[in-house]
């Protein structure tokens, strides 16, 4: 399936590798994305309010700013506490999860171990209806097995 190209999508992780691979998900999925290495620079950007994506996709373990950091500062921000934030991480243990949740966290995605799981869960992200989403505890967690 082909998202619609107004869709704009902004990515934070330090893994250079992930970077890529997710670029070119969406690029394959005609979706706008800006990638960021740090969560200070994707910060830099939501405040200066010069662009503001529709979803934001956030790792939670990088040097310089924590995911958990990335996920508070964006619900702080009055112009960008509405945007979803998908947490995208390796980290799978309950209390990630949950703090994750806690700090605002719209959705968790556990980094899939193949390129194929990868874009079917970020295709199926990018089709959440976040205006009426609000998923119960076991549906925040996206399940791709």
């Amino acid at each position: 399936m082909v998202m619609e190209t107004t869709k704009k999508v902004f990515y934070v992780d330090d893994d250079e590798d992930d970077i890529v691979i997710f670029g070119e998900i969406c690029n394959r999925l005609s979706v706008d994305v800006n990638l960021y290495l740090n969560g200070l620079g994707l910060l830099d950007v939501l405040h200066s309010q010069k662009e503001i994506p529709s979803i934001i996709f956030v790792d939670i373990n990088m040097p310089i700013i924590s995911g958990y950091d990335v996920i508070k500062k964006i619900k702080s921000f009055e112009h960008t506490k509405h945007i979803p934030i998908v947490v995208l991480s390796t980290a799978t243990d309950l209390l990630t999860i949950r703090k994750s949740k806690q700090l605002g966290a719209n959705y968790y995605i556990a980094k899939p171990t193949t390129i194929h799981k990868l874009f079917k869960a970020i295709e199926s992200t990018l089709e959440i209806d976040w205006q009426t989403f609000t998923p119960s505890e076991g549906e925040f967690i996206y399940k791709y097995d």
